[in-house]
């Protein structure tokens, strides 16, 4: 599908919502006193990457060299956001037909960072962009891909989510850190003709890479110990090892791989193009929910592991 998303997966900040229709599907906004109640809390914002009792487990995903100066908000009166409902844990319908994820929740900490008010709908995946371009929409939060060829079609706020690569071995393998030398003559499973088999090829030239079909193939491999490890996309690893498919049998080894060049820069807020107020003022809000810990708290929530 096109514009891809960065991964596949298998398979909070609460506030006070009102439903409407439009958009083509159910409209949530916050309740004004909940954004006022979570921007004042935003007034203690630090002003490092240190906060107390927040354990760190996420990355930022910009350069925060980068001056952020606060943005001026008066012609923005609020943002509808799209997305789509069918990508657990980033945006999905639970039992009550309610529209939640990690994106979502991203979304609706935005709005109270940027004391605006904020809907979200959700639409089809083919439908978001063309939505976006016919200004039905001012962003899509969806797990959208920063690349070359959709910043033909939009604008992108900083990445807000990027997923490592990562080895998985055996709980009781003795592999901590993953180097070339240590998976020297030890057989590692990726699947063919991915980004992740290139790096291996690359960067691991010296291990015995096994190539499957299949993510499934290259997994249960790594359970039934026919391979000492397994290389892939880290979230979508990480819901194996943490679920029942994997009989627990394995884990994730330190060492988390981002080249960019192999595995992209990761997802982004996507806007229309030229909409350089909207993009200034998404970034401003996704670096302050990720210094005052609230981003972190949000990944908690949908996320099993740490990634990083």
């Amino acid at each position: 599908r096109t514009p891809c998303r960065p991964w596949r997966l298998m398979a909070s900040l609460g506030a006070a919502l009102f439903i409407a229709t439009s958009l083509g599907g159910a409209l949530l906004a916050q309740d004004a006193s909940e954004i006022e109640a979570e921007a004042a809390a935003e007034e203690n914002i630090a002003t490092d990457t240190d906060v107390a009792g927040v354990t760190r487990i996420m990355p930022f995903f910009w350069d925060r060299a980068e001056h952020l100066g606060t943005p001026d908000l008066s012609a923005l009166s609020g943002i509808n956001f799209l997305t789509d409902s069918d990508y657990p844990p980033f945006n999905y319908r639970d039992a009550r037909g309610d529209l939640v994820g990690f994106n979502v929740d991203i979304a609706k900490a935005l709005c109270a960072a940027l004391r605006i008010r904020c809907r979200i709908a959700a639409r089809q995946w083919d439908e978001l962009v063309p939505a976006l371009e016919d200004r039905s929409a001012d962003a899509v939060i969806a797990s959208i891909s920063i690349t070359e060829a959709n910043r033909e079609r939009m604008d992108f706020s900083f990445p807000y989510f990027r997923s490592p690569a990562r080895f998985v071995v055996r709980r009781t393998d003795h592999i901590e850190t993953v180097t070339a030398e240590e998976l020297e003559e030890q057989r590692v499973a990726v699947v063919s003709n991915t980004a992740h088999a290139a790096y291996l090829n690359a960067f691991f030239s010296r291990a015995l890479i096994a190539h499957f079909d299949t993510d499934e193939e290259a997994r249960e491999a790594m359970r039934t110990g026919e391979v000492d490890a397994l290389f892939g996309d880290g979230a979508t690893l990480m819901f194996w090892v943490n679920g029942t498919e994997s009989k627990e049998c394995c884990r994730f080894a330190d060492g988390a791989f981002t080249e960019s060049r192999f595995f992209g820069n990761g997802a982004g807020i996507a806007v229309r193009l030229g909409d350089d107020l909207l993009m200034d003022a998404l970034n401003y809000g996704l670096d302050r929910i990720k210094i005052s810990g609230t981003y972190d708290r949000i990944y908690r929530n949908h996320f099993p592991l740490d990634l990083y």
